[in-house]
């Protein structure tokens, strides 16, 4: 039987976050103690879980993780502080992101991300996020923004797509678990 996190911590730490940082903030403190699923019970969670999983093998798509970044109070203004500019933050996760999922394992990689904004060109951030690889830009329109990134590890597709969750399936996922774990915090 799948193994799914019993408190919120313990998604936080499967998502890649520390769940200390979040309590930084003194109303959060607790958070990570709090008991999982919260609004249905185990059983619907397990049962949506499996029609997952018979899609991914049907379309032979693969879960290599999910991260997310809960960015409290304390943090964004620690950050706004240091950059004069909220909207950086934003990038700044982004490529801590990219990051790790580039370092899950070596092969191709398709990163699709929703556009932060109103903004088209993104080579500046994938250059943060992939320092001295090889960037090709496919096209950077209103709406959807293309590149592919020559790392050691593989080929990394990214797009920046606007209204993503609307298009992809792992934006889609990703989205329900960012929803998630802020209705939680």
């Amino acid at each position: 039987a799948e193994q799914y996190p019993k408190t919120l911590g313990q998604l936080l730490r499967l998502c890649g976050q520390d769940p200390m940082l979040v309590a930084r903030a003194p109303w959060l403190s607790t958070s990570a103690d709090e008991a999982l699923p919260s609004l249905v019970w185990p059983g619907e969670v397990t049962k949506r879980a499996e029609r997952l999983q018979i899609c991914f093998r049907e379309t032979g798509v693969r879960f290599a993780g999910a991260r997310v970044r809960a960015v409290p109070a304390v943090t964004l203004n620690e950050h706004f502080r240091r950059t004069q500019n909220k909207g950086r933050v934003l990038g700044d996760v982004f490529v801590e992101l990219a990051r790790e999922l580039r370092a899950i394992g070596p092969g191709p990689l398709h990163i699709t991300a929703d556009k932060h904004g109103g903004r088209a060109a993104y080579a500046a951030l994938l250059g943060q996020a992939f320092p001295l690889c090889p960037i090709d830009i496919g096209c950077e329109t209103p709406a959807a923004s293309e590149y592919s990134v020559k790392t050691p590890q593989g080929l990394t597709i990214v797009v920046f797509r606007r209204e993503a969750e609307d298009a992809s399936l792992p934006v889609a996922l990703a989205s329900m678990i960012a929803k998630y774990v802020r209705e939680r915090l």
